[in-house]
């Protein structure tokens, strides 16, 4: 009896199971914790040989690093950051995650300058990065003891830029504007006086025949 009351509740709980996956598959709704998640490594991080300067630019890289890949025998430290904007000399702002998957308003900018013939790989084609949407989320890599980045282990590594600055007013305008105006108002001004130093001399020496 003990057995058969045993198996009865196991069929009553796979049933009520059953019943609520399909309910959420219904729903197109899954459990959050069930799905699979980045690897996220915060030993292999600590154990990074990080390039000193890197960590005195951006010392929130050891909170951001994911992982530590190794391949063909180099170290590589993964991040996972998206877009921010294409600046003008041709750099891309990016921000990069803490491992929680989280950012902050001003926590883990980087501007990158990927060089002419690098290039992103999406849906296994080449893209110029140039060509990258806003907030697009990659995976970049971080080789020990470098000062660059690069979108894949064994690849070119892109230079840490400074990001451009635009010199303007408080009302936002540039504060030096391009001599572009046409000499001609000063020409007319010119004539202007001339006309009204002629028409004295004639008034002075019509008075001088009186």
């Amino acid at each position: 009896m003990k057995t058969k009351s045993n198996a009865t509740i196991a069929a009553a709980l796979l049933a009520a199971s059953l019943s609520w996956t399909g309910g959420a598959l219904a729903q197109g709704k899954m459990d959050p914790t069930a799905a699979p998640k980045p690897a996220v490594n915060a030993e292999s991080c600590a154990q990074m040989d990080w390039n000193q300067d890197l960590l005195t630019r951006f010392p929130w890289v050891t909170d951001a690093c994911q992982e530590v890949v190794v391949v063909n025998g180099e170290k590589y430290a993964r991040f996972e950051g998206h877009v921010v904007r294409h600046n003008s000399d041709g750099s891309i702002k990016t921000q990069f995650v803490d491992r929680t998957g989280t950012h902050t308003r001003d926590w883990g900018f980087m501007n990158l300058m990927p060089g002419p013939d690098q290039h992103v790989f999406l849906g296994g084609q080449p893209n110029n990065f140039g060509d990258l949407p806003k907030n697009h989320v990659l995976n970049f890599y971080v080789p020990e003891k470098v000062l660059g980045v690069a979108e894949e282990p064994g690849a070119k590594v892109a230079a840490i830029v400074e990001e451009p600055r635009t010199v303007a007013t408080s009302q936002g305008v540039p504060s030096a504007l391009p001599r572009t105006a046409s000499p001609l108002p000063a020409i007319a001004l010119g004539g202007l006086i001339s006309l009204f130093g002629a028409l004295g001399l004639a008034i002075r020496r019509r008075a001088a025949k009186f």
